[in-house]
């Protein structure tokens, strides 16, 4: 059977990922932002995450047709790198209560979960990865 790659996770903050949602401020009422813990290895275009992170969601940067989804590494010291970005195709889904992150795991001698979407708590849209 070709099930290769059906197997659908959806993570919460109980679970395999430490997820703590942030507020945006005023100032940037056409973002969304979460910081991420990711506790098992994760790809993502590519890109393997493990350790904390900062994802940001950009409305203006999407309607001028730039890379709206934006993964920052958090360092130790606080300070964050860009690692990976991508223009996300909105998806709308019901109300999240917390940051969602759905992913499919692929049977392979490395066994990574690869994420397809993510969605911020509060939000009734998800990003799909594109």
């Amino acid at each position: 059977m070709k099930r290769f790659f059906i197997i659908t996770i959806i993570f919460s903050a109980l679970s395999l990922i430490n997820l703590t949602a942030l507020q945006a401020d005023d100032h940037h009422k056409h973002q969304e932002v979460a910081k991420v813990r990711f506790n098992e290895m994760y790809k993502l275009k590519g890109v393997l995450l493990y350790g904390d992170y900062l994802v940001m969601h950009d409305d203006d940067k999407k309607a001028r047709g730039e890379e709206c989804i934006l993964f920052y590494r958090v360092n130790p010291d606080n300070s964050k790198e860009l690692v990976v970005s991508f223009r996300c195709e909105a998806v709308q889904r019901g109300k999240a209560d917390k940051f969602m992150i759905v992913a499919t795991r692929r049977h392979t001698a490395f066994d990574v979960a690869e994420i397809q979407e993510i969605q911020f708590a509060g939000s009734i849209n998800a990003h799909r990865v594109s």
